[in-house]
């Protein structure tokens, strides 16, 4: 993603190397990796990690004391 986090490098952006909001414009690699490399070894400036929803509620019904908190509000009607 942009190291300022404007945007994340992916579609439609993959093929981008700047950030495309214009009062921006920072590098999508890493300088010093880029620079140690003479622009040979890309690396990532900044990444962004993402937690997935699905399997952490799965997991929340696994469980039947969890499953039960998580319809407290239904039990009530």
């Amino acid at each position: 993603m942009c190291p300022e986090s404007c945007v994340g490098f992916t579609p439609p952006f993959t093929d981008l190397e700047t950030c495309p909001i214009s009062s921006c414009g920072a590098s999508r690699w890493d300088p010093g990796c880029l620079h140690a490399s003479n622009g040979c070894v890309k690396v990532a400036a900044k990444k962004f990690t993402t937690i997935p929803l699905v399997p952490q509620l799965q997991a929340q019904y696994h469980d039947p004391h969890s499953a039960r908190a998580m319809h407290y509000l239904l039990l009530r009607l």
